[in-house]
């Protein structure tokens, strides 16, 4: 899904909300990393770069950088964990 900036600010400000910035909840990572992972890699891959020819724009960025990121690099460090495991138990075999 292309996510736009108006829909990672709706999305974050509104439907997230205040309350749930600093809450631990597994089913908000998940919806994050549903919604919101290739919204990531562009931003990583530089594709996202003319976000910032405006305030909303540079907002928006920030929020899928540095909140959705810190989510979805935990979720790219357990998958190398479990990949690093899977790879362990199948050598010793």
């Amino acid at each position: 899904m292309n996510e736009t900036i108006e829909s990672v600010l709706q999305y974050w400000l509104k439907e997230v909300g205040q309350e749930k910035w600093y809450e631990q909840d597994a089913a908000l990572d998940a919806d994050i990393t549903s919604r919101f992972e290739s919204t990531w890699q562009q931003a990583a891959n530089g594709e996202l770069i003319h976000w910032m020819r405006s305030s909303r724009g540079t907002l928006a960025l920030l929020i899928v950088t540095d909140q959705f990121g810190s989510v979805l690099t935990s979720v790219y460090l357990a998958r190398s964990m479990r990949f690093q495991i899977l790879k362990r138990r199948s050598a010793r075999r």
